[in-house]
């Protein structure tokens, strides 16, 4: 380009980094003659959403000029990755005004801390600024003092908005089931009409979080008439099935995650592995992790087993490796298999094919003769390639 100004410059640090190339993304913008608001705003959110806080926050520092967005860009990154504590220190050093969407942000970071007399303090702030209330501040004030247990506070609150929004409804129902008090969560959750995915949510989590899994799955099972699940149901109902040790059920929310397109959700497939781990299923476990494409993750489960795996443990790993086209981890997968199992028909094919495919036509072939010499059958419908 003959000419470059901010827009360009912008354009290309901010396609960098939603592509998740943040080290180009970053070396664009060192490499720009001038930097704006939205230059800084673009390289701090970025590292603060992929959690790489040092580095958000080293920038940030070097902003010249430090503004309201950029600012609960960071606040927000610390709150979301466990450092609320960090995001209310960083505010309070700084003395920015107060701001509807800062405010709503610290609030989250209290409630998340359980902190109330933090929580109140910014609440004063609030009061004492004049900022205008909007749907989330009201939700995650109900939600800080319904978390709290400061159920005065709460009663006060719904007084104030009136009638409840969702985002509301859902913060009282998760603040009443996390101080325990279950009833009051259900006796609300039954009263609201057309209720969304989010309120179905509150209540079944609620109900795990509070031993009451049997309780969840029976709602579960109401809200399919009402909503379509998210993967936070998903994680939910199987989590519950796993503190029940109930596999087969278990094994049903899996089927059902993959029909409703959740199954390649990073938390649905941590609460799957849990699951099948509780249940005292490792090679369903293993699987899972396998298929998602977590292969050495897999392997690790495996190694770390308290007993010796087995072929058809190795199997679902080895699935996974063609699912996600691993050769090199396939062939030393089904390599493995035959070692422990002579006869495993399914691993010399797979072994066959990934030679095959890798153009190592001799080994290939070799496999398939040292296949016939040991008599070893093919099931019928196996594949050489």
């Amino acid at each position: 380009m003959p000419e470059r100004n901010y827009f360009s410059w912008n354009t290309m640090i901010e396609g960098y980094m939603n592509s998740g190339d943040k080290v180009t993304s970053l070396k664009v913008f060192d490499m720009m003659p001038e930097r704006n608001v939205y230059s800084w705003n673009v390289v701090v959110s970025g590292f603060a959403k992929s959690g790489e806080l040092s580095v958000a926050r080293r920038l940030f520092d070097a902003m010249p000029e430090k503004d309201v967005k950029t600012l609960n860009s960071l606040l927000h990154g610390y709150s979301v990755n466990g450092y609320a504590e960090e995001a209310l220190r960083l505010f309070k050093e700084l003395k920015f005004s107060a701001d509807v969407i800062i405010m709503t942000t610290l609030l989250g970071a209290c409630a998340k801390l359980e902190a109330l007399n933090c929580g109140k303090q910014v609440h004063a702030r609030i009061l004492i600024s004049g900022v205008e209330y909007d749907s989330k501040m009201n939700s995650s004030l109900v939600n800080l003092y319904a978390k709290c247990g400061d159920l005065r506070m709460v009663s006060s609150m719904m007084d104030q908005i009136g009638e409840l929004d969702e985002h509301s409804l859902s913060a009282l129902i998760t603040g009443y089931a996390s101080c325990g008090k279950v009833n009051e969560s259900r006796i609300l959750f039954d009263k609201i009409g057309n209720r969304c995915v989010c309120l179905w949510n509150s209540m079944i989590s609620g109900y795990v979080a509070n031993s009451m899994e049997m309780e969840a799955l029976v709602l579960y099972k109401e809200m399919r008439n009402e909503a379509r699940e998210d993967c936070r149901t998903m994680a939910s109902v199987i989590s519950a099935c796993g503190n029940l040790s109930l596999a087969e059920t278990g094994k049903q929310m899996h089927g059902r995650a993959f029909k409703v397109g959740l199954i390649d959700d990073i938390v649905v497939v941590s609460t799957l592995i849990d699951m099948y781990s509780e249940c005292g299923r490792s090679t369903e476990a293993c699987e899972v992790f396998a298929r998602a494409g977590y292969l050495d993750e897999a392997i690790e489960l495996i190694e770390d087993m308290p007993f010796d795996a087995d072929a058809t443990m190795w199997s679902s790993v080895l699935r996974g490796c063609v699912a996600n086209g691993d050769k090199n981890m396939g062939k030393k997968v089904a390599e493995k298999i035959i070692d422990l199992e002579p006869e495993n028909s399914v691993a010399y094919v797979q072994l066959s094919a990934i030679l095959a495919s890798s153009g190592d036509w001799e080994n290939s072939a070799c496999v398939r003769k040292q296949m016939k010499e040991k008599h070893v059958r093919k099931n019928p419908g196996t594949s050489w390639g």
